[in-house]
């Protein structure tokens, strides 16, 4: 449901190397994959079966696959009585697939069918995320996707959906999660207001407000920040609004480490150290911080007393050391602080945790996603993507070895388009090439089309990460920032953005642009004044 493993999401080399072995690795036994997507996505690409679902229904697509589950007796019966906090079969009455199918864009029969395979077969597993979850009513989405796993028994020790221990690795909490789109906007209240009291100083590591919070308004109210102080690798384009840049390494460059979660069913801590010497005088923004806990002194020296990052990882590597478990084992810690080097990292894959997930409580009447925009003046759902290479947040935009990796559906580089289905560019008389503005409710960029075969009416699809206006010159002024025209509706129950809830309209410009593509780059014959090359004998 949405989660673009095969392409993006979250570890797509981990989970190409196990889509492989869910395919072929098995002797006699070849997996099913079938991806719901309103977008014809790499993974969608790849699958047995593609259901096309209308954007914010994934959730309701869910629930009529669990009727189908209930109904034919292909359901655990307690984890239905835990799901409808006890009202039993009838609670999933509602969502028969003939109620549905009109809402969700996919036929009965194959909602039936897709039930049926994924109830008569083990084990089966739902995964979700991604684009399912980009809607007002996404965590709604995600939680019904997750509950088929209850229903047919995929949830615990040994099974697929399962809780991964913590790894014996220091007091450093999981990483809480991201700031909502609330609290942005209180900081830049703050930030404009000055109340309840002003922002005297604003110190970036790795952040682009500018960029990333266009749809919030953030470049408008930067400036008003007393001191700026932007630890960047690039000039990003609020690094240029900065009373002071300061040079932070590279991750090529520095000492890092990660407790992975999510985990490959066991815990995992990853660990990074320098591969190269710093090129120029750039430190470490994390002994900068350090340095700036002493020159403090008190209570935040002591809250900070490692004299560099280096010494704070090896004090966690101590730990697991004396766990006397895992990967890597060792007489003494500096024998164990090479092995895990050597590495990459320090997992168990001994630990477990036999506490079965708790398994959540569906709503009675399942929330609807909303969208900003009238849909008779905005009749397309915008989808934005991560691309393959520049990744989402444009971080890796600077790089011109990544900006020219193709997206595998497309081959499009270096450049921001919008992707419509066929239908589309007839209805509107669009053709590849053609430069159209996409207009939302709050704002418009200008973009080529490009017509997927592949993508069903009514949505336009268009990649994340591109349209800086700084960034060095192979990101600065290329394509156009996509976050610039979402209206800042969330989700309603985590506050997260709701990135896929606004709806666009395209206009034509009357101008055309090159697509910059693979497929379909060269003519399937040769020029008058090309000369054949034998290449191979015969």
């Amino acid at each position: 449901f949405g989660a673009d493993f095969l392409g993006t999401w979250l570890s797509p080399v981990r989970y190409s190397r196990g889509y492989g072995e869910f395919r072929q690795g098995r002797p006699g036994a070849r997996g099913t994959l079938v991806h719901v997507d309103p977008r014809f996505s790499t993974t969608a690409a790849s699958a047995d079966e593609w259901l096309a679902v209308k954007p914010g229904s994934e959730g309701l697509l869910a629930l009529s696959i669990a009727h189908v589950l209930v109904n034919e007796n292909l359901a655990n019966p307690a984890a239905v009585q835990a799901l409808t906090a006890g009202a039993g079969p009838a609670a999933f009455n509602p969502f028969r697939p003939e109620l549905v199918s009109e809402a969700t864009g996919v036929e009965a029969n194959r909602i039936r069918e897709v039930a049926r395979a994924f109830g008569r077969t083990r084990p089966a597993v739902a995964v979700a995320g991604g684009v399912a979850g980009a809607h007002t009513n996404g965590t709604f989405n995600l939680l019904a996707a997750y509950t088929l796993n209850y229903l047919v028994g995929s949830v615990g020790l040994g099974r697929p959906v399962r809780l991964v221990a913590r790894p014996p690795y220091g007091d450093v909490p999981y990483a809480p999660n991201p700031a909502t789109v609330s609290q942005w906007q209180a900081l830049i209240s703050r930030l404009d207001t000055g109340r309840p009291r002003p922002v005297q100083l604003l110190v970036l590591f790795d952040a682009d407000p500018v960029y990333h919070l266009n749809y919030l308004g953030f470049e408008k109210v930067v400036g008003k920040a007393g001191y700026i102080v932007s630890f960047a690798t690039l000039l990003d384009d609020t690094a240029a609004y900065a009373d002071l840049v300061l040079p932070a390494h590279t991750y090529l460059e520095d000492w890092g480490d990660e407790v992975t979660d999510p985990a490959p069913s066991y815990p995992v801590v990853g660990f990074q150290q320098p591969v190269v010497n710093p090129f120029y005088e750039s430190r470490s923004f994390f002994d900068v911080l350090l340095g700036l806990g002493r020159a403090v002194g008190g209570g935040l020296q002591a809250e900070l007393p490692w004299p560099n990052l280096r010494e704070a990882i090896r004090e966690g590597a101590r730990q697991l050391h004396r766990s006397g478990r895992g990967s890597v084992q060792a007489v003494d810690f500096e024998a164990f602080w090479n092995g895990v080097l050597q590495r990459g990292g320090w997992w168990d894959t001994a630990a477990a945790v036999e506490t079965v997930p708790t398994p959540p409580t569906l709503p009675s009447e399942p929330p609807v996603a909303r969208f900003q925009g009238d849909a008779r003046e905005y009749p397309l759902v915008l989808i934005p993507f991560e691309p393959i290479g520049v990744a989402s947040g444009g971080v890796l935009a600077g790089l011109p070895w990544l900006q020219a990796v193709p997206e595998p559906v497309t081959t499009l580089v270096w450049q921001t388009w919008a992707e419509i289905g066929p239908e589309t560019a007839r209805r509107l008389g669009l053709a590849e090439g053609d430069v159209v503005a996409v207009e939302s409710p709050v704002g418009r960029i200008e973009v080529p089309v490009y017509v997927n075969l592949g993508m069903p009416p009514g949505i336009v699809a268009v990649p994340l990460g591109r349209g800086q206006r700084h960034y060095g010159r192979y990101a600065q002024g290329r394509g156009a920032n996509v976050l610039g025209i979402l209206a800042p509706l969330t989700d309603e129950e985590s506050g997260a953005l709701a990135y896929a809830a606004t709806r666009v309209r395209l206009v034509r410009t009357g101008r055309r642009g090159r697509v910059v593509k693979f497929e379909g780059a060269v003519p399937p014959f040769g020029f008058e004044h090309e000369r054949p090359v034998q290449v191979t004998r015969g």
